[in-house]
């Protein structure tokens, strides 16, 4: 059955963990998108229905789980190819917090970008960019989740799909930095820390510390920080706080939270954990 145009919904998130990023969640029925640019790169996955648009010369038909990639300018029109309708998610990025990421993969020095092509398909990557734009509008509570988590996916878009104008920077251990990163979030677990706040402590871009730590650990900065805060639980269970604080004071969003952290970790929940250890 046909939707009227009531039904065409645009929904704007502005994370707050992430400046100059917007995330837009529509669904089309017979709404039609003229020929328009943006200033910002954008970055967008189908979800359902066919997405039609035309952008740099050729028609572009993008089926559910294909990636769209638009450079700043790239004039463009769109709309739903069905009478069935249109969903799709796509993120807005201002050229600062690309060149954060181009920084990250290239060094210090500067180096253009831009987007090879319009449409691509790749399951792991179409999977990975909705786990994102889930995370940007359901996990504002975990600045480090949601900051790591865009650095990681948003480089390898830009990898795979991308040109450079200078050679990928290679990342070299770093133990001294990594012990220094490693006890700030130590020191920090209990707080809403992020990658910004914790890469500034030890003086190298946000996206960077994130490959270096991995590297060199093995771990990503957002697990080390759970494995800290899963250390100031066992803690706490065996001094006798309960559990709902013990939540709070380790830095979880709530019990629910925690719970699921912790059997990730240990394979018990916090309360199987403690009924085996106090009985």
């Amino acid at each position: 059955m046909k939707k009227n145009i009531e039904d065409n919904k645009f929904n704007l998130i502005n994370t707050e963990n992430l400046d100059g990023v917007v995330l837009m969640e529509a669904k089309m029925y017979d709404f039609n998108f003229k020929k328009h640019m943006h200033e910002e790169f954008a970055i967008g996955v189908t979800r359902k229905g066919i997405q039609t648009f035309n952008c740099r010369g050729s028609l572009h038909k993008v089926n559910p789980s294909g990636i769209m990639t638009f450079n700043p300018n790239d004039a463009h029109d769109g709309h739903a190819e069905l009478e069935s309708g249109l969903e799709y998610q796509i993120l807005y990025i201002r050229e600062e917090q690309i060149d954060k990421v181009v920084q990250g993969i290239c060094g210090e020095r500067r180096s253009g970008f831009n987007f090879k092509e319009t449409v691509r398909y790749n399951k792991d990557l179409s999977y990975g960019l909705l786990d994102l734009f889930y995370n940007l509008s359901h996990n504002e509570n975990n600045k480090l989740e949601v900051q790591e988590k865009f650095y990681d996916v948003i480089s390898k878009v830009m990898i795979k799909y991308g040109d450079f104008s200078k050679e990928k920077m290679s990342v070299i251990r770093d133990n001294a930095l990594v012990q220094k990163a490693s006890n700030f979030i130590r020191e920090n677990a209990r707080e809403n820390i992020s990658l910004n706040d914790i890469a500034n402590e030890v003086g190298v871009s946000a996206f960077y510390f994130s490959r270096l730590f991995k590297k060199t650990t093995g771990l990503s900065p957002h697990n080390f920080l759970n494995q800290c805060r899963i250390s100031i639980i066992k803690d706490n269970i065996m001094t006798g706080i309960p559990l709902a604080d013990s939540a709070i004071q380790a830095g979880f969003t709530d019990q629910s939270h925690m719970n699921r952290r912790f059997k990730e970790t240990m394979g018990l929940t916090p309360g199987q954990y403690k009924k085996i250890l106090r009985g």
